[in-house]
């Protein structure tokens, strides 16, 4: 994966989003996903790409930001801005 720009989630609870569409990585660092999953996000870069796991889960990767959609306040305490972060 090319090094892009990261943003992380400002806020200190876990950001949910809902799987809409299967996704089968094709490399090791790639999540695979199923609709209806629901994962915990970590960080996004500016190509497009999250970082997370499923929720109760323990393995993290990558996975398209276009195959899921944000669950908000249903899965979230609060609402979440994206900012960059530098370094």
């Amino acid at each position: 994966m090319a090094n892009h720009p990261i943003i992380r989630p400002s806020a200190t609870s876990p950001v949910r989003v809902k799987v809409i569409y299967d996704f089968i990585p094709e490399q090791d660092s790639e999540l695979a996903l199923k609709v209806g999953d629901v994962l915990e996000v970590q960080e996004i870069n500016e190509a497009g790409w999250m970082l997370g796991r499923h929720v109760g889960g323990w393995k993290r990767g990558w996975f398209p930001v276009t195959y899921t959609e944000d669950l908000g306040d249903e899965g979230n305490d609060v609402v979440v801005e994206w900012r960059v972060s530098v370094g």
